[in-house]
């Protein structure tokens, strides 16, 4: 699904309103005047509309920070609230495609960062989530409320993930070992949940961003990758974004492949490969993902049996991002090794099904990167 985008007209009229009410803040403050504003903000019928306070709260920091903490703090108070009585309705529910959720996160992640100078954030998730109705009795004995309950524990570690981009750029310090322990709790209760839930997109949401902020901010060994890799609660889609967040942060600060990082990817694989088998015990979503890391690590065999385990579903359920993914699959394979003939005919019709007549803007660079990759195999193969 395709994130709604913030309308830059909205974004100059948010920005042009928070410069006000921060001058407003700044110059003549009172009680009143905080309570005035919450009362003319409530009355849209979104539940974001919080961050504007968060947003006030991070306008002033430089020039009131005790007061922006002040303020943070009790962004922080009255959500509690809010989300004490969705919880109450089972009516909590996650939207990243509409920006307004997006943003929301942000901002709150903002408020948490900003309300107190000593923050621990696996305690911090883990204390707001610890009344939560999240036993095996209460997954057996009221599926709603444990479903509402999960819903959650993704939205408070939102929360908590968000906290920590700001305080980078806060300057605060950052721990690395809670940036990886927030990420570890976090997958440990997804796989519980998973037991119990059917995957859904809120839980891949945060498995992907705590992976991202785990290889960013958490300083990752190659022991520890290895033991995410071992370890059957952390997801293909966490171990997909760990591994390319970590790429991509090695190329951005400009290191080179050594050869202890190649031994490290050896192991992954071979880890990796083990867990994976021939790929028929994963349904859809999760291939996509071992679909994906296998891309990244040019792992070949893999490769090949990920394509065709996708394959093997009934069309009805793989769409067009799956085609495009079974032929990347197979032309990677196809540029190292030459594919049996029946996989090679089976490339060339995928090839034809997607652009044949028209390449859409949005597959321009996979279909650019399949080529790359076919010209290759031919000069493989002459």
């Amino acid at each position: 699904m395709t994130s709604q985008a913030k309308p830059l007209r909205i974004e100059q009229l948010e920005r042009a309103c928070l410069e006000l009410l921060a001058r407003l803040v700044h110059q003549s403050w009172s009680d009143d005047l905080l309570t005035e504003l919450r009362a003319g903000l409530c009355l849209t019928r979104r539940t974001t509309w919080l961050r504007h306070l968060a947003n006030v709260a991070w306008e002033i920091r430089d020039v009131e920070p005790a007061r922006a903490a002040e303020i943070a703090q009790m962004t922080l108070d009255l959500h509690d609230q809010h989300i004490a009585k969705q919880l109450e309705q089972n009516d909590l529910f996650l939207f990243w495609d509409d920006w307004h959720h997006r943003e929301w996160f942000r901002s709150l992640g903002a408020a948490l960062a900003m309300s107190c100078e000593e923050l621990d954030l696996p305690s911090w998730a883990s204390t707001q989530c610890r009344e939560l109705p999240l036993s095996v009795w209460d997954a057996e004995e009221n599926y709603k409320a444990f479903s509402t309950a999960d819903r959650a524990v993704q939205h408070w570690f939102l929360v908590a993930l968000h906290a920590i981009p700001v305080l980078k750029e806060l300057d605060r310090a950052i721990d690395p070992a809670q940036v990886r322990t927030l990420a570890e709790v976090l997958w440990g209760h997804c796989h519980f949940s998973e037991q119990y839930i059917p995957i859904h997109t809120e839980a891949l949401i945060v498995e992907e961003l705590a992976a991202r902020y785990a290889a960013e901010f958490g300083d990752p060994s190659g022991a520890w990758l290895l033991d995410q890799a071992r370890d059957s609660g952390v997801g293909p889609c966490a171990l997909w974004a760990l591994i390319d967040q970590r790429k991509l942060k090695s190329t951005r600060e400009g290191e080179t492949d050594t050869h202890y990082g190649e031994m490290i990817i050896s192991e992954l694989i071979r880890i990796a490969s083990d867990r994976f088998g021939d790929g028929g015990q994963f349904d859809l979503v999760a291939l996509r993902f071992w679909g994906q890391l296998w891309l990244l690590l040019d792992a070949i065999d893999e490769a090949e049996q990920t394509a065709i385990a996708i394959s093997a579903f009934p069309l009805g359920q793989r769409d067009r991002t799956d085609k495009i993914l079974v032929l990347k699959l197979l032309t990677l394979v196809d540029s190292k090794r030459k594919l049996s003939p029946e996989l090679g005919d089976y490339v060339g019709e995928i090839y034809s099904q997607l652009w044949s007549i028209y390449t859409p803007d949005q597959e321009r660079g996979d279909r650019q990167q399949i080529d790359e990759l076919r010209k290759q195999s031919k000069v493989e193969s002459s």
